[in-house]
Formats: structure tokens, sequence, C-alpha cells
């Protein structure tokens, strides 16, 4: 299973990365929206991580 940080790392690199590639000629509705975007993008990340951990945990648990 990917690590979290490191998943966390390439999100927002990609993001820094699209970012450049399409110029600072951004308005405060489009940098508004980004965030939003980025930081959806993180908290789904972090939820499929955690929900994967608790599978992996309940599964290895004795009955």
């Amino acid at each position: 299973m990917k690590s979290l940080i490191g998943s966390i790392i390439a999100i927002v690199t990609l993001f820094i990365l699209i970012l450049l590639a399409l110029g600072s000629q951004f308005g405060d509705l489009e940098i508004t929206i980004w965030i939003v975007a980025l930081a959806a993008s993180l908290f789904f990340v972090v939820r499929h991580h955690r929900r994967n951990k608790n599978k992996e945990q309940s599964g290895n648990a004795p009955v």
C-alpha cells in the first residue's frame, strides 16, 4: 500500500506543475477554484487511505 505522505506530495506536485504550465494570469475566482480542487483532492486521498487502513486492520483481527 502506498504511503499517505507520498500520495499527498504527488498530488501537491501535480497541482503545482499544472499551475506553472497554465501560467500566472489567474484571477481571484480561478485561484479560489484551484484551492478548493486541491483541498478536495487531498480530502479524498486521505479518506481513501483511511478506509483501506481500516479494512486491513479489520481483516487481520482475530475472530
